[in-house]
Parts: structure tokens; sequence; C-alpha cells
């Protein structure tokens, strides 16, 4: 018999924990799973938010930072998004489709790692045909 593996127990750091739940993170360790899931990931984290929890949590801790919200209707959206990247600014995209009905230019953007091949992606300014 297996037994689950405690990756909050190594990953927690409790100030930071703290807060994170002062920034709406909910209190329950699903939650905060998910939060170090997100944090830790060698890959972007997608995230399914039908109540918005999850959205402003991340508004709060990144706020900061100069977080741009971008969705695939803003007129300059692949613009935007090219000078994020490179500038090293976090990013949001809201409301996006599923994976099939993605930009094509945000593929090479999902993979790891960021640097080099994701910005090839975005080398144009103008949006793919």
């Amino acid at each position: 018999k297996s037994h689950p593996f405690p990756f909050q127990q190594h990953l927690e750091d409790p100030v930071t924990s703290q807060k994170w739940k002062l920034a709406g993170l909910p209190q329950d360790s699903y939650s905060l799973q998910n939060a170090l899931i997100c944090t830790y990931s060698r890959r972007w984290p997608l995230l399914l938010d039908p109540e918005g929890v999850g959205v402003r949590w991340i508004k709060a801790i990144e706020g900061p930072n100069k977080l741009v919200l971008l969705q695939p209707w803003d007129p300059d959206f692949y613009r935007s998004l090219q000078q994020c990247i490179r500038c090293y600014v976090p990013v949001l995209l809201e409301d996006l489709p599923d994976r099939q009905g993605l930009p094509a230019v945000l593929l090479p953007v999902m993979r790891w790692p960021l640097q080099g091949e994701a910005t090839r992606g975005l080398s144009d300014s103008r949006p793919p045909p």
C-alpha cells in the first residue's frame, strides 16, 4: 500500500501561506495545495475558476508586480502579450476558449522553458493568420 506524499509539508512556507490567506486564498488545505502547485509548477497553471476565487487571489498577489489582464478579443492582445513576456511582467489571460480554440501564438508560450522559444513565437507584432 502506498502512502500519499505530503508535499504541502515540504513546500509550504508559513509566512507565504499567511500572505496568501490575507490576499483572499481560502483557508482550506485544498486551496493551499493548489496555490503551491501554481507557484512551484514548471508549466503555466490552467485555472478553472467558475466562482472567481482564484482569479481574485492572483490579482491580489500579482497586482503589486504590475499584473496585466488580457482577453483574446483585446485589440492589442498580441502586442501586449509580447511586451509582457519580454519585460517579465505577469499576465493573466482571462476568458480563453478551450485548448483546441486557443490562438496558435499561445501554444509556444505555454511550453516550458519560456525563455527563447516562446518569444520567437511572438517575434512578429502582427497576429498570426
